[in-house]
């Protein structure tokens, strides 16, 4: 499995929550949803929950120790193999139980480093059938939005080869957050922003977290951590983070 998420430049964010047809369950290799979503479906790291489409499910790892493993492969394959992508995950628990904001980041940002995103992106583009020049927001913008995506679901990811319970994204009638996660007693809330044309990376931070305080996401949580990021668009790493 490893080799094939390699191979295919498979992430394991992009297939939960897609929509499947009911067909799919029946003839997965002949109701073409996408020949990776097939094989993984077929090979039980995919399965199908409810919707509320008729004749429709969606995807989803059958449960959070699947989602683990794959996470777990997947950063095996990002960082250079086992020993190192535990060693990170070591130093990333290490950094939540001291409350090191700057230690978390800094492991987030070297993952992110270490993605070969231009053929994850195409990949993406291809595997789904992505068609950027589809996109209202031209083709440029478009390639953003997905790159974007793809460095929110992959520190996602790290969180979960690190075996920490990560939430859904939060949307309620303020919004979303990015991701919620817990260690401990801690609740740990990111939110990541792209600073703007004109704008510096501290000033984006400043109002990734001024965003998350606004939607009130420390309320439900006992000891939360809300932590402002900017994403820098041409590094594609995380160039500062505000508490």
């Amino acid at each position: 499995m490893s080799r094939y998420l390699s191979d295919n430049k498979l992430t394991v964010e992009e297939f939960r929550g897609r929509s499947a047809s009911v067909d799919f369950a029946c003839a997965p290799g002949v109701i073409d949803l996408s020949e990776r979503a097939s094989f993984l479906f077929q090979t039980g790291y995919l399965t199908l929950r409810p919707d509320d489409v008729e004749d429709y499910c969606k995807l989803d790892c059958p449960n959070r120790e699947i989602l683990a493993a794959m996470s777990l492969l997947m950063m095996d394959n990002i960082l250079g193999g086992r020993t190192s992508s535990k060693k990170h995950a070591r130093c990333l628990i290490k950094a939540l139980g001291d409350a090191d904001v700057g230690a978390v980041v800094a492991e987030c940002s070297h993952v992110l480093s270490s993605l070969p995103h231009d053929d994850l992106i195409e990949a993406l583009r291809k595997g789904h059938k992505l068609d950027v020049r589809e996109y209202a927001i031209g083709e440029k913008a478009a390639k953003e939005a997905i790159g974007e995506w793809l460095c929110r679901s992959t520190i996602k990811t790290f969180l979960l080869s690190a075996d920490l319970p990560v939430g859904p994204e939060d949307h309620g009638n303020l919004g979303r957050s990015d991701l919620e996660f817990t260690h401990g007693e801690r609740t740990w809330i990111f939110d990541l922003k792209v600073p703007t044309k004109g704008q510096n990376a501290k000033k984006a931070a400043k109002a990734a977290l001024a965003r998350t305080t606004e939607k009130n996401r420390a309320a439900p949580h006992h000891k939360p951590l809300m932590v402002g990021l900017a994403l820098s668009k041409a590094k594609r790493i995380i160039t500062a983070w505000m508490v």
